[in-house]
Formats: structure tokens, C-alpha cells, sequence
């Protein structure tokens, strides 16, 4: 949905000789399977009635054990975007379909320092 920083992501890890699958799209609609997810500003910005959509399709599309990683906020905002949250509401969101891990982020820039949690979600499997 926003094809000029998708255009300047792939640039910047072609630059820098890394490889990896950069999409522009609409992650609702997504298909395909990975090993690893990273969560880095999307969860805030979507509206809070499709976080439990977001939760079962981060598990549709990980592989068997498969993680999602990265940070979300732990704090409150007026109106949104972005949309807070804290730790008790991820647990109760994310606990259905993942292994959750929360802790506070050590290394967040210093406008967010206190303000994040770092997340990482391991896929359950069905019969875990």
C-alpha cells in the first residue's frame, strides 16, 4: 500500500547486499508462509476492532513454530493513529495462537524509551 518505501527498502538492502522479500500489499489479503515476522509500527497503526484479525493471520501466515518479533506500544494514546495498548490486553490477544514473550524494549529511541515492549510470539501449534 505504499510502494515508494517498499521501492526504497528494496534499494537500501540491495545497497547493502542483503536479501529479503520486501511486499506492498494488503497483508489482510497476504498469502505464503514464513519463518519470521517482524512487527514494527503496523499493529498501532490498524484500528484496534482488527487486532484479532491480525493475530490469526500473523499465525496463518507463519511456518510451524515460526515467530513474530518486534515492538508495540505500552501506553495510551488520544484517538490514533497510533493506537497503544499494554501488557495485559497483548496477553490476552496474542496468548490463543502464540507462545508470548513480553519485556520492556532496553534499546528504544530515546522519544519511545519506557513507552515499548518487546514481543516476541511463537506459533502454537494446534494441539499445544
Amino acid at each position: 500500500l505504499a510502494p515508494v518505501v517498499t521501492d526504497q527498502l528494496k534499494e537500501k538492502f540491495k545497497k547493502y547486499g542483503r536479501k529479503a522479500n520486501i511486499i506492498c500489499g494488503d497483508f489482510f489479503e497476504l498469502s505464503g508462509s514464513f519463518d519470521l515476522i517482524l512487527e514494527q509500527t503496523f499493529f498501532c497503526a490498524i484500528d484496534p476492532a482488527l487486532r484479532s484479525k491480525y493475530v490469526k493471520k500473523m499465525h496463518e501466515l507463519l511456518k510451524p513454530a515460526g515467530l513474530l518479533v518486534g515492538l508495540l506500544f505500552n501506553r495510551d494514546f488520544e484517538g490514533g493513529p497510533p493506537f497503544g495498548g499494554n501488557e495485559e490486553s497483548y496477553k490476552t490477544l496474542f496468548t490463543p495462537h502464540f507462545h508470548l514473550k513480553l519485556s520492556p524494549a532496553y534499546n528504544s529511541i530515546p522519544k519511545r524509551a519506557g513507552t515499548e515492549l518487546f514481543i516476541i510470539g511463537r506459533k502454537k501449534s494446534p494441539d499445544t
